[in-house]
């Protein structure tokens, strides 16, 4: 029988987190080292950081993104396990705007990596214009930064209140975010990704995409959630909630395997040179170690150490299978579109490490902010009692 919707009472307002100094000074150092390794990168080679900041700026937004729809995922199911750690995704998606406008701001130096860009206007489909290209970015990005605000603003004033009308508002916001969220990521990948190969395209790609998302959203909620709890900063979270965050992660990232597997299992069994280039290009000239590096960090290592129970409500191995999901998730996205660009052998330097550090910086420090800003424990939320009692 589901417990009643109690908001609990409190003797006074909650203590809230503060990032300490040292934390601050490494976010703000990671920035610098990003930004003079991306200036670098624009020096030595162009085309390739260009690439590199696209596949950085997409990782960041599909986290953030991914964060987000975890936890609408959650509230629009009536979950109420993950309350107690619920200000982590919250403070994740304070990000998406940050992540849309880094987006925008690479379409004019990233024209010169379609190959389309160049060609006559009526040899082109509609869909491959610049046009297009900024309609479809500003469209996704406008309206998951505006269901994003929406949808943490009634979070906000549940904790304020305790009001039952802002828990059903705040579903229904969560139930549209996640149709946004979704539409989002596949218009933004056939836009951003797809659109690098015209001649390539893929029915699953959009389904793989939004996998990749989820199972990425949850490696930083799981992450970040881990790394506050091991400080003392969320004590209420139990060995419980890891258990089951865990078991999202494997979920999640068995739903991307499965999709990889199966788009090029379907590639392989037509063997038709349209479909087959893609992978032929992923898999000769030395990126074939890449390309199933992401399966290897993205799922079979997280499949293997998530499995026993142990692995499971182990702290440390938490933070290990987050790190792995994320880097599978970012090579992932590394070898989709830096091989259309840069077709030589394949090296991670300034050009993919440098926009990289400069976007999970600037994401960490506004996430950080975020989180500052409001009681680490939701106290208003009708759900908190059943969020500790969780085990």
């Amino acid at each position: 029988m589901r417990p009643r919707l109690v908001a609990p009472q409190t003797s006074g307002p909650e203590p809230r987190l503060r990032a300490s100094g040292v934390a601050w000074r490494r976010i703000v150092a990671l920035a610098i080292v990003g930004l003079a390794a991306t200036a670098a990168g624009f020096v030595w080679a162009p085309a390739r950081t260009w690439a590199g900041a696209l596949a950085a700026v997409l990782f960041a937004l599909y986290a953030t993104l991914g964060a987000a729809a975890f936890a609408a995922m959650n509230q629009v199911s009536g979950a109420g396990w993950h309350v107690v750690f619920k200000r982590v995704p919250d403070a994740l998606a304070s990000a998406v705007p940050l992540c849309g406008i880094a987006l925008v701001a690479l379409i004019p130096g990233a024209l010169d990596l379609f190959p389309w860009w160049a060609l006559p206007a009526e040899a082109l489909q509609p869909r491959f214009s610049l046009e297009a290209l900024v309609a479809r970015t500003v469209a996704a990005a406008a309206v998951s930064a505006l269901l994003v605000a929406l949808w943490r603003r009634e979070s906000a004033r549940l904790d304020a209140t305790g009001e039952p009308r802002h828990l059903r508002r705040g579903a229904r916001l969560a139930a549209v975010l996640l149709l946004a969220v979704g539409y989002a990521v596949w218009l933004l990948s056939a836009t951003w990704i797809e659109a690098l190969e015209p001649h390539w395209s893929s029915n699953i790609t959009g389904l793989f995409r939004i996998a990749g998302t989820l199972s990425a959203g949850v490696a930083t909620v799981t992450l970040v959630t881990v790394a506050l709890r091991r400080r003392g900063r969320l004590p209420e979270v139990s060995p419980a909630h890891l258990h089951d965050l865990a078991v999202f992660q494997l979920a999640f990232s068995t739903l991307w395997a499965y999709m990889w597997w199966s788009q090029y299992l379907l590639v392989w069994y037509a063997d038709l040179p349209e479909e087959a280039g893609y992978y032929v290009a992923r898999l000769s000239d030395g990126w074939s170690l890449p390309f199933l590096a992401s399966l290897v960090f993205g799922w079979l290592l997280p499949f293997v150490l998530l499995l026993p129970r142990v692995g499971k409500r182990s702290e440390v191995n938490l933070l290990w299978v987050s790190a792995m999901i994320l880097v599978g998730q970012w090579l992932d996205l590394y070898v989709s579109i830096t091989p259309a660009v840069c077709r030589q052998h394949p090296g991670v330097g300034l050009a993919e490490l440098g926009p990289l550090a400069l976007i999970v910086a600037v994401t960490g420090a506004i996430s950080a902010r975020a989180l500052t800003r409001r009681p680490p424990t939701p106290a208003g939320d009708p759900y908190l009692a059943e969020s500790v009692a969780h085990r």
